[in-house]
């Protein structure tokens, strides 16, 4: 007799939930204030700012779900 049942799927590791601050969305980017040089370098160095951040958030996000998935 032969059972379909026999071979039982492997559960997954557990694995580490991911850090709150690694799921936190890439904020919106500032508005220009107004067309002052003064203004324009501010937003800049600002937006620069932002986008620095976001991008390590992000590529530590990848990091930890790459570390957490089980190789094929």
């Amino acid at each position: 007799m032969v059972t379909a049942c026999a071979s039982q799927t492997p559960l997954l590791p557990d694995r580490a939930p991911l850090p709150p601050s690694l799921l936190t969305p890439c904020p919106n980017l500032p508005e220009l204030a107004d067309g002052s040089g003064e203004a324009i370098l501010r937003t800049l160095v600002d937006v620069a700012q932002l986008y620095y951040e976001c991008q390590d958030r992000h590529d530590a996000l990848a990091t930890a779900v790459q570390l957490s998935t089980p190789p094929r």
